[in-house]
This record gives structure tokens, C-alpha cells and sequence, in this order.
């Protein structure tokens, strides 16, 4: 007698649910009929690992048939046993080692194959991460992505988010860290201030301190006529956006992934800005 395996071990599985079945061929290799053929584990684990077999009382020489096992975890942590095949047969019995993980969380991010979670870049440049998020099986949902702890004049863009899960199967993402941010100038606001006042004044009653009215009109007129000059004749530098980079040094990111049940998964990542 002889199987296809000596061991099974079940990815993580969420408590209550239960995992696609692992299945396992039973051969006889002997010249007479094997009979009595039978299963048995501790009986506070065959809830957790059911067991369905396909193999008769009797197996003639050279045939097989075939047992398949779950994982229905009880309790999150790592759980363990062994699974006993036996026969009437007089033959040796056959062991099983099974083995099966349920986690705190029903997801976990880690990084897609040959990516990293260290990112080293030039200020001003986009430092890029291959990320995943892996869910425990018998989880499904939509989960969200963000950032927390950035530097100064730091932004991430993930693409895409959020991801939809489920079937156990990891979803890829790309985290973008950006290590620069845009200021606008000054004088579009100081442009902006002049145009509201002049109009503001020219809907005042004129019937009231007209020297003081007439004096902040020209003041407002001013400040238009000079962003004007500004923007036209001056120095171009006052209009241009101005970048404004993230600082040299190594900085620790978190990366956290959320769902609408208040699951949440946060993972640090590096980035090292020179």
C-alpha cells in the first residue's frame, strides 16, 4: 500500500470557512487484495480537516482510489495533526502529516515577485514599488490603499486602487512615491486680490466718504496694474510653479490596506532619498 503524499498543508484560511479539498491517491502495490481499508485522525480534528473517500472495504492488486482532505479552521494560529490510514490486511498502516494556518487578518501586502520594499531615488525623482495584497482564503471584499508617515513635499499614487479580493488569489499594485510637490506663485493671488477689491468698491454707495472710497479704488486699480506688469514685462520666476523636494535621508513609509469591515493591514516600507 502506498500514497501519492505524506503530508498536506493548507495556505491561510479564515475561522469558520473552509478550504478547496487536497486530494491524495491510494495504491495497491501488492499482490492481493487489500482489504478493510479505513481512516482515523483524533476526533476533535475531524471537524477541522473533513475527510470524503472514494476507496472501497477492498482493493484489488494494482488499483487505486482516492481520499480528499479541507482545512476548516477553529481558531487562528497554526493547527496540526495526523491522519492514519489503515487496513485488515496485516500491512504496515500509513501516516499522513496535516497542517493548516488561519491569520489574525484576512489579507496580507507583500511584494510581487523580485520586488522590493526598499525604493532608493534622487530628490525630485519617483521612487516605484511592485506590492501585492494576498487574502486569506474564504475572504472576498473591496479594500482600500494609503499612505501615512510621508516626508515633507511627499505624495503616493496607487494604481489601482482599491482591489477587489477574493478566491484567495493576491492582487498586484504599483505604489508611486513622488518626491516632489508644486507651489504656485504668489502674484496670481496678489492679481486676484486687486480684481475682487476694485469690483467690491464699485458697488459701494458713493454717497459716503467719497475721498476714502476714491483712494481705496486706487489702490485696488494699483495692485491689478502691478500683478499685470508682473505677469508681462518682470521676471517670469514669480509666475512659474516652483518644485520643492523631499529632503535627503532614509524615511519609513506605511503602507495600509483597509476594508469596509474594519479589517486593516499596515506595512512599512523604505524609502531612501539621497
Amino acid at each position: 500500500m502506498s500514497l501519492s503524499a505524506a503530508s498536506l498543508t493548507f495556505g491561510p484560511q479564515l475561522v469558520g470557512t473552509e478550504s478547496a479539498p487536497q486530494t491524495i491517491t491510494l495504491t495497491n502495490t501488492g499482490n492481493a487484495t487489500l482489504n478493510g481499508i479505513f481512516f482515523g485522525m483524533l476526533a476533535n480534528y475531524e471537524p477541522i480537516f473533513p475527510l470524503t473517500s472514494t476507496c472501497g472495504p477492498a482493493l484489488s492488486p494494482g488499483a487505486s482510489c482516492t481520499f480528499t482532505v479541507a482545512f476548516k479552521p477553529a481558531s487562528t494560529g497554526t493547527t496540526a495533526t495526523t491522519l492514519t490510514v489503515g487496513n485488515n490486511s496485516g500491512l504496515p498502516f500509513q501516516q499522513v502529516s496535516l497542517s493548516g494556518t488561519s491569520p489574525q487578518s484576512p489579507f496580507v501586502v507583500g511584494t510581487q515577485t523580485a520586488g522590493s520594499m526598499t525604493s532608493t531615488v534622487t530628490a525630485g525623482n519617483t521612487a516605484t514599488y511592485a506590492l501585492k495584497i494576498t487574502p486569506a482564503g474564504g475572504y472576498s471584499g473591496s479594500v482600500s490603499l494609503a499612505c501615512s508617515s510621508l516626508p515633507a513635499n511627499a505624495m503616493c499614487v496607487f494604481v489601482p486602487s482599491p482591489l477587489a479580493l477574493s478566491g484567495g488569489t493576491a492582487a498586484n499594485f504599483t505604489l508611486s512615491i513622488l518626491t516632489q510637490s508644486a507651489q504656485t506663485a504668489s502674484l496670481l493671488g496678489t492679481a486676484g486680490l486687486g480684481v475682487a477689491l476694485a469690483g467690491f468698491l464699485f458697488f459701494l454707495p458713493w454717497k459716503r466718504n467719497r475721498d476714502g472710497i476714491a483712494v481705496l479704488i486706487c489702490f485696488g486699480a494699483l495692485l491689478l496694474i502691478t500683478s499685470i506688469s508682473g505677469c508681462g514685462g518682470g521676471s517670469s520666476a514669480a509666475s512659474t510653479p516652483q518644485a520643492a523636494k523631499v529632503a535627503p535621508g532614509t524615511y519609513t513609509i506605511n503602507v495600509v490596506a483597509s476594508d469596509a469591515s474594519a479589517n486593516r493591514v499596515t506595512q512599512s516600507i523604505t524609502l531612501i532619498v539621497q
